[in-house]
């Protein structure tokens, strides 16, 4: 009694302090299954989505839809699908690319809207475009998807499915195409399309039933100004380093001539 060396041991145990900071237990404190209700990485993929070097082995796909007039609707891009899915007990993001050889163009095309469905294997991407006839532009509206897929780590395929129905995305006027190296779409909750070096036009097309004069997105036409903006910077560096240069150089000789 006079010596409770166990007492002592029981107060500070090293297996105690273990379970208060086991790996097993701090997933279970901020469980990713958490975090979905607030959605953080949807948010992070809009500004960082998966890297550029992913897309490059699947080809860019040219999908087309004709009505009475003609062409009506024409896109040429790339397309990947983004989806979280349950790994153990844990999400990731899965990737799906769209294979244009094997994906078929449909819809139909009026004076105030323009749909056109991409089906493939695995599942189908509908795009809606809507004319905006005071502003004589037009804009992507409405998205949806949906994928039967089985991403690694799963056991089964599942089936994922999004529907976005309040987009102004892409506008563009009439007898414009759009052009951007790329557009992520948040489909729906943990569900997003990048669009990827795309040009699209729909409505009205000029009698070569080409696309017509480019307007570029935002974010493209950011790169050029960044450029010239260094450019103009370094020319007038070198300026004044020549200046300095010959003024110094002038300056020299009368200073030998005193001597």
């Amino acid at each position: 009694t006079t010596h409770p060396v166990p007492t002592n041991h029981t107060t500070h145990p090293v297996p105690t302090n273990h379970t208060t900071h086991p790996v097993p237990t701090n997933h279970t404190t901020h469980p990713v299954p958490t975090n979905h209700t607030t959605h953080p990485v949807p948010t992070k993929h809009t500004t960082l989505p998966p890297p550029t070097t992913a897309p490059s082995p699947v080809p860019k796909g040219t999908y087309t839809l004709k009505n009475k007039k003609g062409l009506c609707a024409m896109a040429t891009l790339r397309i990947q699908l983004r989806v979280q899915y349950m790994f153990g007990k844990q999400e990731k993001w899965g990737i799906f690319y769209i294979q244009p050889n094997k994906t078929k163009a449909s819809g139909k095309c009026d004076d105030h809207s323009v749909n056109m469905t991409l089906t493939f294997p695995q599942g189908y991407l509908t795009l809606r475009f809507r004319a905006n006839t005071k502003d004589k532009t037009f804009f992507l509206q409405q998205m949806q998807t949906q994928l039967a897929y089985k991403f690694p780590g799963t056991t089964k395929s599942t089936t994922y499915a999004a529907h976005n129905s309040g987009l102004t995305l892409m506008a563009t006027h009439l007898g414009h195409s759009y052009l951007c190296s790329n557009v992520s779409v948040e489909a729906g909750t943990h569900f997003w399309v990048d669009l990827e070096d795309q040009q699209v036009q729909v409505f009205e097309f000029s009698a070569s039933q080409t696309f017509g004069p480019v307007e570029k997105c935002p974010a493209d036409k950011h790169v050029p100004v960044v450029a010239i903006v260094v450019a103009v910077l370094l020319i007038l560096l070198i300026v004044i380093v020549v200046v300095a240069y010959l003024l110094g150089r002038r300056r020299s000789p009368a200073g030998y001539q005193s001597i």
